[in-house]
């Protein structure tokens, strides 16, 4: 598995580190509508702990919270490849750009095409790289390694999330009840579209087993996950009630996404 280009190299912005609690958002306007389960959104915030949302930035949780998101956050729109609480101030970045480089459009297509066996094309994506980041409180005896692309042509849209293997150290800040990046409330990785029933829990999520989020996958490639986010998802749903995926599909025997 290999990231997306990203960094300093190729003009990415950063997201900047908040000197009282290390939790900081930056937003960036998408130039193709990112339809996200019926939403339109034409704006992204690129959430330091692990988060990208729809609507509003979503920086206040640091503690990762099961999904479907109830109560006063039940509309929070997110796709978080790995929520926990994230603190760049003693080592690592949170890059993140727009793109429509014609060779990272045509790998992002080939990749959708190949796992979902369809001819959709894509024409925009948004790349955020959570790169070497340490824990909460201004650890950085481990680190993390992870990157979320958002893939649209205006219509059909796409969320890919990728882990480098050997490079999730760390589940649980500090504050999360952690001891040494361990413990506590560990990390999530999931989807919530942000109304109270539709969402995807990746297998491991809040327990353990998460740190090893980069040996498993729902597309047969170790460290990869791709999910259709569009309503045309609704169509590919484990379940109705509530409308939901507990994943991986690799521990139901399945390959790809069909």
């Amino acid at each position: 598995m290999q990231f997306y280009e990203f960094g300093f190299s190729q003009n990415d912005r950063t997201v900047p580190s908040d000197v009282i609690n290390g939790d900081e958002s930056s937003s960036i306007f998408m130039s193709e509508v990112f339809n996200f389960y019926g939403y339109n959104a034409t704006t992204a915030y690129i959430n330091d702990n692990g988060i990208i949302s729809f609507g509003r930035s979503f920086d206040e949780e640091h503690t990762p919270l099961a999904l479907p998101l109830q109560g006063s956050l039940r509309t929070t729109r997110i796709v978080a490849p790995y929520w926990a609480d994230v603190d760049t101030r003693g080592t690592g970045n949170v890059f993140y750009r727009q793109t429509t480089n014609s060779s990272l459009l045509a790998r992002a297509t080939s990749e959708i095409r190949t796992a979902f066996q369809n001819n959709i094309t894509i024409t925009n994506l948004v790349i955020a790289t959570w790169d070497a980041v340490g824990y909460f409180e201004i650890n950085d005896d481990k680190t993390n390694s992870f990157q979320c692309v958002l893939a649209t042509n205006g219509v059909e849209s796409f969320v890919i999330f990728l882990y480098a293997h050997g490079r999730i150290e760390w589940t649980t800040g500090d504050a999360s009840d952690g001891f040494l990046g361990l413990l506590g409330t560990e990390a999530l990785a999931g989807i919530n579209a942000g109304d109270g029933m539709t969402f995807i829990t990746i297998s491991g999520s809040r327990t353990p087993d998460i740190i090893n989020i980069a040996e498993t996958s729902n597309v047969g490639i170790p460290g990869v996950y791709i999910y259709r986010v569009d309503p045309a998802s609704n169509k590919h749903k484990l379940n109705n009630n509530p409308k939901c995926f507990i994943d991986n599909l690799s521990a139901l025997g399945l390959t790809s996404l069909f």
